[in-house]
C-alpha cells in the first residue's frame, strides 16, 4: 500500500485530496543506521575486491605477453600469449 492510498482512505470520507506530503526531521533509530551503515562497507569492500581482481587479471596478461616475447619463435606456437576475460588462453 502506498502513502497515497493510506492518506487517501483517511482523508476521502471528509471529501478532501491531498496532493502532497512534506516529511520533515526524521530520526532514524540507531539500529537502522547501523545496518545501513553495514551495508554501505559491505558495498564498498564488494567494489574494492572487483577493482583488485581486475588489476590482478590484468597483470597476468601482461605477464603472458612478456614471458611470450622472451621466448625462442619455436617455443612461440605452443605458448599462450594472451587470456580472455574468462580466463581462458588463447594461442597466437
Amino acid at each position: 500500500m502506498t502513502l497515497q492510498e493510506i492518506i487517501d482512505r483517511q482523508t476521502d470520507p471528509w471529501g478532501i485530496k491531498v496532493t502532497a506530503v512534506e516529511v520533515k526531521d526524521v530520526v532514524l533509530p540507531d539500529s537502522m543506521k547501523r545496518a545501513m551503515a553495514g551495508q554501505a562497507e559491505s558495498e564498498r569492500e564488494r567494489r574494492a575486491k572487483i577493482i583488485n581482481a581486475e588489476g590482478e587479471f590484468q597483470a597476468a596478461e601482461k605477464l603472458v605477453q612478456a614471458a611470450a616475447m622472451n621466448l625462442d619463435p619455436a617455443d612461440r606456437a605452443t605458448t599462450p600469449l594472451s587470456s580472455n576475460h574468462e580466463g581462458n588462453f588463447q594461442r597466437a
